[in-house]
């Protein structure tokens, strides 16, 4: 793996940018923030609604972390990095217009065309609450 990076004197900032760290989510926030709290290459960031805590790791030590707490503590969802992130959004004050409660700008309606090799249409992801599918 070569040289162990020093994270100690790191700000969070600079570790989230870092090209190999990779975003987590830890559930139950203070439980997985306690946990985490002496391991040197997760770094904590917020917790969130949910009871959710945003961590950042050091994606070349995933099996160490596993090693140390398992898999049960936490989730990994990757993090949007395209016109469509959060940053961009608000840049372009596309959240704020989004959030004008009488343009009602949600999404509702809206039809997605996915071109891909085959679907498994009989997933929960693809069907509404009555059971029938969200697939055309």
């Amino acid at each position: 793996m070569g040289e162990a990076l020093s994270y100690e004197n790191m700000s969070l900032e600079e570790f989230k940018n870092l090209p190999f760290v990779i975003q987590l989510y830890g559930k139950d926030g203070p439980i997985f923030e306690n946990i985490i709290k002496d391991i040197p290459y997760i770094k904590l960031g917020k917790i969130v609604r949910g009871g959710y805590a945003v961590a950042y790791l050091d994606s070349r030590r995933i099996n160490d972390l596993i090693a140390t707490i398992g898999t049960a503590a936490f989730e990994h969802f990757p993090e949007i990095l395209s016109l469509l992130g959060r940053p961009s959004l608000e840049a372009a004050n596309i959240m704020r217009v989004q959030q004008q409660p009488h343009l009602d700008l949600r999404g509702r309606g809206t039809l997605i065309g996915i071109i891909d090799t085959g679907i498994d249409y009989t997933k929960d992801a693809f069907l509404h609450e009555d059971g029938t599918s969200k697939v055309r």
